[in-house]
């Protein structure tokens, strides 16, 4: 099977949707080339949302990888110029958004992982899959974290 791992928050400089997005993306991250995506705009949400359903579809996959989104905290406190002033809600919103656009497609199906940091109960209804943070060649932080 083939699974897509992507940072759906993370928006480059070189990317085809830079211009039209990057209002929505006010954070620069120096360290990764690249501005943080505003979750509480709703643009923002539809863009990810027909993103993750399309890439479903034309790739045939069999997973989304669904990496970065503790990102969107940067945003947390700040005044927001969106439909929602909390980025909790906002990414509650558009994970909902995402399952919903990959169920319309025909692809409710299709795995969707998470990663810790930001793995809660409540993360369980947009996602079957939930790994340990990075931690490479260490079984023992992989078994205790899982």
């Amino acid at each position: 099977g083939v699974v897509l791992w992507i940072a759906p928050l993370l928006l480059g400089p070189d990317a085809d949707v830079f211009d039209r997005l990057a209002g929505f993306a006010p954070h620069q991250v120096d360290q990764l080339r690249c501005h943080i995506l505003d979750p509480r705009h709703s643009e923002v949400r539809d863009h990810l949302a027909a993103t993750c359903r399309r890439l479903a579809v034309d790739y045939d996959l069999d997973g989304l990888k669904i990496d970065f989104l503790d990102q969107a905290m940067v945003y947390r406190g700040t005044p927001s110029t969106g439909d929602h002033d909390d980025v909790g809600e906002a990414m509650r919103v558009l994970l909902g958004q995402i399952r919903d656009e990959l169920a319309a497609a025909g692809r409710g199906d299709l795995a969707v992982e998470f990663r810790q940091p930001y793995v809660s109960p409540a993360i369980g209804a947009y996602g079957q899959i939930l790994r340990a943070g990075d931690c490479p060649g260490d079984a023992v932080v992989n078994r205790r974290s899982t």
